[in-house]
């Protein structure tokens, strides 16, 4: 019995902050705002080739996911070297900003 109740009490604390304000408010305009997307674009008569709907752009996303996947893997790659190569570069430009006064001066604007 107390078992239960400890899984009762513990799916309790799992699905209330998920119930909060701050979860559902969010949530419920990005589904607000995609209903939008699909009815302007349904009303509207834009050709799909100019702005899909969401629900086009899902359906494509799950019929071709076997070519798209693959182009995926690329983009998350070169983004991930991307913000390493803006990390390291970003960090010695800081020291080299903190142990040049002289360097800090010529970039930064007068005071």
């Amino acid at each position: 019995m107390n078992s239960r109740l400890n899984a009762a009490l513990l799916r309790h604390s799992l699905i209330r902050p998920l119930l909060s304000a701050d979860v559902l408010a969010p949530i419920s305009v990005g589904i607000l705002m995609l209903g939008a997307w699909e009815l302007g674009v349904r009303i509207s008569g834009i050709p799909p080739y100019l702005l899909p709907g969401p629900l086009l752009v899902l359906q494509t996303l799950v019929k071709d996911w076997s070519e798209l996947f693959p182009s995926l893997l690329i983009t998350l790659k070169i983004t991930v070297v991307a913000f390493i190569a803006a990390v390291v570069s970003g960090l010695l430009v800081a020291i080299l900003f903190a142990q040049s006064k002289w360097i800090e001066r010529s970039f930064f604007p007068m005071r």
